[in-house]
């Protein structure tokens, strides 16, 4: 699993990293140059050229520590001021991975890809220039998503990674 997973996103060292972001609990990072796709609706939109979409835990670290973690979304960003059972973390914007992923991008925009190492067990460690990182850990025994890879460029099957092993869809 290690060697394919590796050989799989070897493609993305050289490029930049662009953006991140989410849609409930599967956050996205995007990776490569700016192109335009007909999205579902029929309307045309900017996407990157590659995408890893991870559904387990995540990190983005630094020189200085963790900058990011998937189990922010689940705290109320810096200055909330609500009641904490009035706080939902699937508001965009309103949870501390949302504020800390801006702020990111905000401070650091022209990061690229130096390396990629797998482990056997589904993981992957993306290195950044400047001493950054995205790490995807998988951190259950079932059978689900772990993460995916694909690409916006053309129609090619998904680079899925399981609780079952690699598959492609």
């Amino acid at each position: 699993m290690k060697q394919e997973i590796e050989h799989k996103l070897e493609i993305l060292i050289g490029l930049p990293f662009l953006r991140c972001g989410r849609a409930c609990d599967l956050q996205w990072f995007g990776f490569g140059k700016d192109v335009q796709r007909v999205d579902h609706n029929g309307s045309i939109r900017n996407v990157h050229e590659y995408a890893v979409h991870i559904q387990c835990a995540w990190r983005i670290t630094g020189p200085k520590g963790i900058i990011v973690a998937s189990r922010d979304r689940y705290m109320p960003k810096d200055g909330w001021q609500g009641d904490e059972q009035d706080f939902e973390w699937d508001v965009q914007g309103e949870n501390r991975c949302d504020q800390q992923i801006s702020q990111f991008f905000r401070e650091y925009n022209n990061l690229i890809v130096k390396s990629v190492v797998a482990d056997r067990f589904g993981g992957f460690c993306i290195a950044l220039s400047d001493g950054f990182n995205i790490e995807a850990f998988p951190d259950d025994s079932d059978d689900g998503e772990h993460w995916r890879y694909f690409t916006f460029i053309d129609d090619s099957p998904h680079f899925i990674v399981s609780g079952q092993g690699i598959s492609c869809d």
